[in-house]
């Protein structure tokens, strides 16, 4: 391999896509060094692992002797990048950004060199600029071109506020490779629109297009979005050993491969024999611990490593809690609190929605014992109650008591009847006893308690506690979706869509699962999508489809992660992707679901989205056709005598 093959193989490693194509080669050809730009805007205080894949990629760059333009965004800051927005971003202060800014200098040299590292304000020519220069830049753009943006042309479909100062972050990012007479601007997939831009503003300032490089997205540690303050998902490379390496060691199975592939420095042909011993049978831990070691050390060094290792070991493997496990006293007006709000206010979560969908997956144990019901109850006076989300974060809460429980009911306290019908139905607490659960429901349902309304009409539904009856569930759950409970409004539009205890009516059906959607109500949101998809009670839009099934899949529902990944794999609603595609399967199938195992079966049978390989390829098939999958079966039979015609061996 020549010396201009080996720098190319270096520098286009693990990229997305480089502009235009056969461009690096030309410049490289050229022999001399290249002006490389980066941006940064600093609106959190902290660099991430996901930041990293950048800076690793400038490091090479400056290790082979180019110019490295490491540009601050402390003006386009203040204006807020929209880019992967569905609103308008916050505006931040001059002295937040100062603020930030202070840190990012420090942080980004841990990775660059710093004596050959031009480290550069957009303010110092921005603050100069006029109101003059500023109106010529923006008549190089039209309106139509800015909604070409994929984020852009969502609001504006949606009917979404976009700010008119929106539309300057882009050409003012464009303006910055202006400026530095950039040959190169390095970049996530989620900024190839800037990045353009900036090759069309030079064109109009006379100058030779940049170059641009799109680098990949590190996926956050929920294992759905991508990796970013505002998600609430990063590893800081600020945070200690021990932080550090129990966030690596939390990330799933599935999403290790992901980061070892972004973030590990190890020989391609080392990454591929750990998947092969995994594939064998090896433990993928034993493959985690050592992507948490190389990345711990890389931010610290191997002794901090080492103890972080042992102590991870010591509090994990052996089961033992932190010996200063803090104690969180929280007080509460009603008989109990929800188990997502509880988590939510001792500081465990962000959101309620978070904690949903973090017992969904299995994320969430007390005492030790893994939760899977989000609408499970926590009764005031319990004390010395070990909560736990993931591996890491782990409190002991005591809740402050006033008064009993079942007093409380039996004093007409409606949200008490609720929630003592809910501890029945579920066994909390009491021997397990639907008709008594019944009976507490529609205590606190007369008194026109939704959430009580909405459980009895299940009740119904499922024949607990009562005869099975549709008509009467539909009752209950339109007096509950009447007063906006989103989950009566989302099983009413699954009466309306089922002909249950109805007529069939879908434009009935979509118009309930639009106000429980626009809620927040994933499940909604996936079936509101489906109707789009079909047509049903709506005009067949894939587009929109694909709107409401992404913000679903965001939330963690395996349905719409699916439902997603089948979308790009035909190409409807979005441009056909079978990478990502590959991407909202292999999200869903971390759940179990079957379609999500089939459709990931069928990517590696065709080599699509992936590298074509039969083994995985039975694998996935074989887990959908055990949960009864049929189309599943028929695969694998398919896939079996593929390869026996092939003569290839058994897989």
């Amino acid at each position: 391999m020549s010396h201009h093959e080996h720098t190319f193989k270096q520098l286009a490693h693990g990229v997305v896509e480089i502009l235009p194509e056969g461009v690096l080669v030309s410049l490289l050809a050229e022999q001399r060094p290249l002006r490389i730009k980066a941006g940064f805007d600093p609106t959190a205080p902290n660099l991430h692992l996901g930041h990293t894949i950048l800076f690793n990629k400038l490091r090479t760059f400056q290790d082979l002797g180019h110019d490295i333009l490491l540009v601050i965004g402390d003006f386009t800051a203040m204006i807020g990048d929209p880019t992967g927005k569905n609103r308008t971003r916050p505006q931040l202060s001059r002295d937040q950004v100062l603020a930030h800014t202070n840190t990012y200098a420090e942080q980004a040299f841990k990775i660059l060199d710093q004596k050959k590292t031009q480290l550069l304000f957009n303010s110092s020519w921005m603050d100069q600029f006029h109101i003059n220069d500023l109106i010529k830049l923006a008549s190089k753009q039209t309106v139509a071109r800015m909604l070409e943006r994929e984020d852009f042309s969502l609001r504006y479909k949606n009917n979404q506020p976009i700010a008119i100062h929106e539309f300057l972050y882009p050409l003012i990012q464009g303006y910055d490779s202006v400026v530095l007479k950039a040959d190169f601007e390095l970049g996530g997939t989620d900024q190839r629109f800037n990045l353009l831009m900036g090759r069309e503003i030079q064109k109009h300032y006379c100058q030779a297009s940049q170059a641009i490089m799109i680098l990949p997205l590190l996926t956050g540690t929920d294992g759905i979005k991508k990796m970013s303050k505002s998600h609430g998902n990063t590893i800081d490379i600020t945070e200690t050993p021990e932080e550090m390496f129990g966030q690596l060691m939390s990330i799933s199975d599935v999403l290790m491969w992901e980061y070892i592939e972004l973030l590990s420095f190890q020989p391609i042909e080392e990454q591929k024999r750990w998947r092969k011993e995994v594939d064998a049978g090896a433990n993928p831990r034993d493959v985690k611990v050592k992507l948490a070691l190389e990345i711990v050390e890389r931010f610290h060094n191997a002794d901090s490593a080492k103890h972080a290792h042992q102590a991870f070991v010591a509090r994990f493997k052996r089961h033992q809690l932190p010996k200063d496990l803090p104690i969180k006293d929280i007080s509460i007006d009603t008989p109990n609190i929800l188990l997502t709000q509880l988590l939510k206010r001792v500081g465990l979560v962000a959101s309620t929605s978070e904690a949903i969908r973090l017992i969904r997956q299995g994320g969430v144990k007390i005492n030790e014992e893994k939760i899977t019901d989000p609408t499970l109850l926590m009764l005031r006076g319990c004390t010395h109650i070990i909560y736990q989300v993931g591996k890491r974060h782990i409190v002991n809460v005591e809740i402050a008591v006033e008064r009993g429980h079942e007093e409380a009911a039996q004093q007409g306290d409606a949200l008490a009847q609720t929630n003592l019908g809910f501890m029945y139905a579920k066994g909390r607490g009491v021997e397990q006893d639907y008709t008594k659960a019944v009976s507490w429901y529609r205590k606190a349902a007369q008194q026109g308690d939704a959430l009580a309304q909405a459980n009895l009409g299940l009740m119904y539904v499922q024949g607990q506690g009562v005869e099975q009856d549709d008509e009467e569930a539909v009752s209950w759950y339109r007096k509950a979706a009447e007063q906006g409970d989103a989950l009566a409004q989302t099983n009413l539009g699954l009466m309306y869509a089922q002909g249950r205890g109805v007529e069939q009516d879908y434009t009935k059906a979509v118009s309930w699962y639009k106000e429980a959607a626009e809620q927040g109500d994933a499940l909604a949101q996936t079936n509101l999508g489906f109707m789009y998809a079909k047509g049903r009670g709506v005009e067949q839009d894939d587009e929109e489809a694909v709107s409401w099934y992404r913000k679903a899949a965001e939330q963690g529902d395996a349905l719409a992660q699916h439902n997603l990944g089948f979308s790009y794999e035909k190409g409807q609603g979005v441009e056909q992707d079978d990478k990502e595609a590959v991407s909202w399967y292999r999200k869903a199938t971390e759940q179990g679901n079957a379609l999500a195992q089939n459709g990931l079966g069928t990517m590696y049978a065709e080599g699509r989205g992936v590298e074509q390989d039969d083994k995985e390829a039975a694998s996935w098939f074989e887990k959908a056709a055990k949960q009864g999958f049929a189309l599943a079966r028929i695969n694998l039979d398919r896939l079996h005598r593929k390869v026996a015609e092939q003569g290839d061996a058994e897989v």
